[in-house]
């Protein structure tokens, strides 16, 4: 599948894509090629958990209690402290007037996989497919990131980003796992790092730090929650433990923080099939991070609301001032190539060749980064990453298809979604002269920039995708007419 073009637009993008035999049969040699880990058969996504099931019979799913909504109440909080988060100067006052050194600070810290995604990394023996955890160059260089299919890239072409206060800032670094953050294990060591070689040669300080993403793991996990017992806990719970720890040190470091977002791994079940299996970070541990996630963020809703904590995760009570408000970041893992409700999957491809089959690919670092950057444009208690606009509208050229042939994402301008993503046959518009009425609604009322459309078109046959804000219209402006009076898809 080739992808050619796309038509310009400020409503509405489009995209061709040709399926072609050959291409479809064409291998990607630096990436993984081992199958999926039988080992979860049958075990969905934590946000897709249906009534009743238990993993292992034992823990109950969804991001929250019951639901993959948060409560009033965090919600609530979430919304109060964004309201905090303004422009400051590097000693962290916040700023009567804008000015070139007013920053809002946007950290990530983590372990190689969070670097990868986040600023992109120099390709193993010069493979641009196989990005290694390179050191990310300063905000200040030209160009602040590594590859373009990073966060940090992407959000820095995004027209709907504040480009004049928020810096995003790549505080990951491979290696460096829960223990490594965790203030009580390893004291001040990374934080000193990110202080001295990264915020303060780029002329920011810690003060204007504000929001972190964390992302990471456990050093090389080896007791499932199918195995820990009280004497020798699930690694599941030593994440918990270590997140607690990481929450309750974070203002020490980063006075004016106010938000922590935390996201579990990518898949790993790939690592696990792989000759000789890569112990380094497989399944079941990828996937249960997300349980240490879970319990983390609820422990703190209860808390706050005026019940005990979670012993695993200590004292988070955001109201004595002293801890951020953590939720959850964009969740990650899905089963491998089974499809999550929303057709997200991973493939081997999105992974490392060379038998490893852990660490991203560049495939999967364009996938992560731009569930990260629609997070940071959709969720409620982002405002502050946004530059003001006006209504949604799709941004120009924009709409793109993504390395695994799947995935299709659009930028946008103003106040965001919901989107729709509608698909459509190139011939059948040709051969009607002109109309679009033979499209077919993919994707409604979709909340963030993207969609993955496993439903590929026939080998040699070319569609197109048309994208808009629910409300609005296709119509490019080169067309004949209007293309909502003939596209029917999407009400």
């Amino acid at each position: 599948m080739r992808r050619a073009p796309v038509r310009r637009s400020t409503a509405f993008g489009l995209a061709v894509c040709v399926a072609a035999l050959a291409a479809a049969a064409m291998a990607r040699a630096a990436t993984c090629t081992s199958t999926p880990w039988s080992g979860m058969a049958g075990v969905p996504a934590l946000t897709d958990f249906p009534p009743g099931y238990l993993y292992l019979g034992l823990y109950p799913g969804l991001l929250y209690d019951g639901s993959n909504t948060p409560p009033a109440g965090h919600d609530a909080a979430g919304r109060a402290f964004a309201e905090q988060i303004k422009p400051r100067d590097a000693a962290g006052q916040i700023c009567a007037t804008p000015g070139p050194g007013c920053r809002i600070v946007f950290l990530s810290i983590g372990f190689s996989n969070n670097t990868i995604e986040f600023c992109g990394g120099q390709g193993i023996n010069g493979d641009y497919e196989s990005p290694s955890a390179t050191q990310c160059p300063l905000p200040t260089a030209q160009p602040p990131y590594i590859q373009v299919e990073s966060f940090i890239a992407q959000s820095l072409a995004d027209p709907a980003v504040d480009h004049a206060t928020v810096v995003s800032v790549d505080g990951a670094m491979g290696g460096r796992t829960y223990d490594d953050w965790d203030p009580t294990v390893s004291g001040s060591l990374e934080y000193d790092r990110v202080l001295n070689q990264i915020l303060l040669p780029s002329g920011l300080g810690p003060g204007q730090v504000q929001a972190i993403w964390i992302k990471d793991a456990e050093a090389h996990p080896t007791v499932s929650l199918a195995s820990g017992t009280a004497q020798n806990p699930a690694d599941a719970i030593l994440a918990e433990r270590h997140l607690g720890n990481i929450l309750r040190g974070l203002r020490t470091f980063y006075p004016n923080v106010q938000h922590v977002f935390v996201s579990p791994r990518i898949y790993g079940g790939y690592a696990n099939t792989t000759t000789p299996p890569n112990l380094l970070n497989p399944e079941p541990f990828a996937f249960e991070i997300g349980f240490a996630i879970k319990w983390l963020v609820a422990s703190q809703i209860t808390q706050a609301g005026g019940g005990a904590f979670d012993p695993n995760a200590g004292d988070l009570d955001y109201r004595s001032g002293a801890i951020p408000w953590v939720d959850w970041g964009p969740y990650l893992w899905a089963n491998g190539t089974t499809p999550r409700t929303d057709g997200f999957i991973w493939t081997n491809t999105d992974f490392r060749g060379g038998g490893e089959c852990t660490h991203p690919s560049v495939y999967a670092e364009q996938k992560v980064a731009a569930m990260l950057l629609s997070f940071m444009k959709t969720a409620p208690y982002t405002p502050w990453f946004l530059a003001q606009g006006g209504p949604c509208a799709i941004t120009p050229g924009s709409l793109q298809i993504g390395a695994d042939k799947q995935t299709i994402t659009w930028g946008f301008t103003g106040a965001g979604g919901p989107f729709d993503l509608a698909r459509g046959s190139v011939a059948d518009v040709r051969s009607s002269g002109g109309s679009y009425a033979g499209a077919m609604c993919r994707f409604n009322h979709l909340a963030a920039p993207q969609a993955t459309d496993t439903g590929q078109p026939p080998p040699g046959v070319a569609a197109y995708y048309l994208a808009r804000c629910s409300g609005g219209t296709w119509d490019d402006g080169t067309q004949a007419g209007n293309r909502d009076l003939t596209l029917l898809a999407c009400p």
